[in-house]
């Protein structure tokens, strides 16, 4: 007899693409991670994958609006969100004189720096006390952009370049605000809910599946794309009401464990699979 796996779980629709003859419908599935341009084109790519595949996974509320948007029958589309593991513990937010933001990731164009220096400058005419701590590295050349701006915008001393952080734990307590101004639709949002997880609140755009990983005005604050003022707005907040600080904080972990665990996704996605395996 042929021995076989009982799934097949695939993490690339690219791969999906050029294996469609030999995809089973019984056990194949397809656990996207991407936002897809709502085109003819990738309608019929879409179409091709979900009438082989068993079931086409998602990491949020937003993928599977996209991937309905393009076509696939709702039977095949299921959510999964994403699960972390346990993080090391961390000190609540201290109560330091300046309000420490952190933005974490990949340095580019769309991830709102830019935004986020123009709402410091906003602030900073208020006289309010406020570090930006800036984790991560990018293109040269955009990056030395951004140093330009943050001299003509007189920021230089309320912005730290802190470079490529490999340990977590180190990043998040050097800051008491991460700051996700994405400006580009976000397919789920990890960096929001690892600030979470560590006891960090939030400011974060309104894109993709952020607004599913950040509740508003309980683990964090959701503001518009694009505009500096609001982020404005959302930092002045937490400058004034340092408690919320903490207690959107705590609240951010809390849920992150309760509802973004990794034996939560793990429990979740062994479901699909027996759904589907029968």
């Amino acid at each position: 007899a042929t021995i076989g796996p009982r799934a097949v779980i695939h993490t690339n629709w690219h791969h999906v693409l050029l294996l469609l003859p030999f995809i089973n419908p019984h056990r194949d599935i397809l656990w996207l991670h991407d936002l897809l341009p709502t085109t003819r084109r990738y309608a019929r790519v879409m179409a091709a994958i979900a009438k082989r595949v068993s079931r086409i996974v998602c990491v949020s509320h937003a993928v599977a609006r996209n991937v309905l948007a393009l076509g696939v029958p709702e039977s095949r589309v299921t959510v999964v969100h994403n699960g972390l593991p346990p993080t090391d513990p961390v000190d609540p937010p201290g109560e330091q004189p300046m309000l420490r933001l952190g933005i974490v990731g990949q340095i580019g164009p769309w991830k709102g720096h830019d935004d986020l220096l123009d709402a410091l400058a906003l602030i900073l005419r208020n006289n309010m006390p406020v570090l930006l701590r800036i984790f991560g590295a990018g293109a040269p050349a955009y990056v030395e952009s951004l140093k330009r701006r943050v001299a003509e915008l007189n920021l230089v001393n309320q912005v730290e370049w802190c470079g490529f952080v490999h340990n977590q734990t180190d990043i998040f307590r050097r800051i008491d605000v991460c700051v996700v101004p994405s400006l580009v639709e976000e397919a789920f949002g990890m960096s929001a809910l690892e600030a979470n997880a560590f006891g960090r609140p939030v400011i974060c755009s309104s894109r993709g599946g952020l607004p599913e990983i950040v509740d508003n005005g309980v683990t964090g604050l959701i503001v518009d794309p694009h505009r500096p003022d609001q982020l404005a707005r959302a930092i002045e907040t937490y400058v004034s009401r340092r408690d919320l600080v903490k207690a959107m904080g705590e609240a951010g972990r809390q849920r992150a464990q309760d509802e973004f665990s990794l034996a939560r996704f793990g429990e979740q996605f062994v479901h699909v699979i027996e759904e589907v395996t029968g």
